[in-house]
């Protein structure tokens, strides 16, 4: 079993994505069923950027909604925030040709020396591209920091049709710089 540190390169999270979106349609929540998950081998899977990109981006429409969030970013750490992770869910992970958006809960912290301009200026970076980005600081204390990934992580995971928490999520380590 590789250690938390290699879970990108984890077997269980290739198998779960590879076969997943074929073969269910979706990023699954257990990668080897219930009662053998761990948390190496279950949602959220983690991942780089790069290998989200290679993973998510096969189709012109998801190519360009993964480059869309890797500028916005770049953005982001333009203005002082140093993003940390991305807890990714929605119609991205589904094997949709063309999803609606990416949808992200995304970790940061303030690295500005005027931490009120760069939270003045994070809405009207969001809003451009096509991601639909939900902010979570680091630094906020861990009870809002596990409610607000709980809670994405359960709206990422709800599927409207059967009433139940149905599929995967992905979780972008954004610690090591950018390309």
């Amino acid at each position: 079993m590789p250690a938390p540190s290699d879970a990108a390169d984890n077997p269980f999270v290739q198998a779960a994505i590879e076969a997943g979106l074929p073969d269910l349609g979706h990023v699954p929540l257990f990668s080897t069923g219930y009662g053998t998950e761990t948390a190496l081998n279950s949602a959220p899977f983690l991942l780089t950027l790069d290998q989200f990109r290679a993973h998510f981006g096969h189709t012109p429409s998801r190519l360009a909604l993964v480059d869309d969030f890797a500028a916005a970013l770049g953005a982001i750490r333009a203005i002082g925030c140093t993003p940390v992770a991305a807890m990714i869910g929605g119609s991205m992970l589904r094997a949709a040709e063309a999803p609606n958006d990416l949808d992200c809960l995304l970790f940061y912290e303030i690295a500005a020396a005027d931490p009120d301009a760069v939270v003045d200026a994070l809405p009207a970076l969001l809003a451009q591209g096509g991601s639909d980005i939900k902010l979570c600081p680091v630094d906020a204390g861990l009870p809002t920091l596990l409610k607000r990934a709980i809670f994405f992580s359960h709206l990422f995971a709800y599927d409207r049709a059967s009433g139940t928490l149905a599929f995967g999520t992905i979780l972008i380590d954004l610690t090591e710089p950018p390309a």
